[in-house]
């Protein structure tokens, strides 16, 4: 399942209007998130973790 979450991540601001979303780097730390969550779980850390594992510099189609 990593080939195919490096994949969708990569569509993330790249595939227009039909594919929201914007990449985990995005994240400023600001900690606004850490109170609101429910699971008391390091929103800001994850994300960076997120991005780490699934950005790649290039695109390429999963049937390629």
């Amino acid at each position: 399942m990593t080939d195919y979450g490096k994949y969708r991540y990569q569509m993330f601001e790249n595939a227009g209007h039909w594919f929201p979303g914007t990449k985990a780097n995005r994240c400023n730390e600001c900690g606004d998130c850490l109170p609101r969550c429910p699971q008391d779980l390091n929103i800001p850390q994850l994300l960076t973790d997120t991005h780490d594992r699934l950005y790649t510099r290039q695109g390429r189609r999963l049937w390629e």
